[in-house]
């Protein structure tokens, strides 16, 4: 299937598939609500978004490229974070994905 033809449980289960459906309704349904609620637009926006190269911050990567945001992968492993990006630009060839190398833990 082409990413067109996917819905976002779909695709985003596939990454993730310890998650519910349940769980990912409740999840979708709060963090839609939030944007919605404040009019933000994901299109010519930049999403930086740390721990993008696994589990819930993949997720959210993967869901802010669908709505067409820029995004910026922070993690700490240089490896990691550019499998992140070669994955993520096969689903999503026409956004940008940058990288940004950071251990927020040891930045502070």
């Amino acid at each position: 299937k082409s990413m067109q033809n996917l819905n976002e449980w779909d695709f985003l289960s596939q990454k993730i598939p310890n998650y519910s459906f349940e769980w990912y309704n409740n999840f979708m349904n709060k963090f839609d609500k939030y944007f919605i609620e404040r009019s933000i637009s994901y299109e010519g926006k930049t999403v930086a978004v740390t721990g993008a190269t696994g589990s819930l911050g993949y997720y959210i990567s993967r869901y802010v490229l669908l709505k067409g945001a820029k995004l910026i992968v922070v993690g700490r492993n240089e490896k990691k974070i550019q499998a992140t990006i070669s994955e993520l630009k096969t689903e999503f060839p026409n956004n940008e994905i940058l990288s940004l190398k950071c251990d927020l833990i040891h930045e502070i």
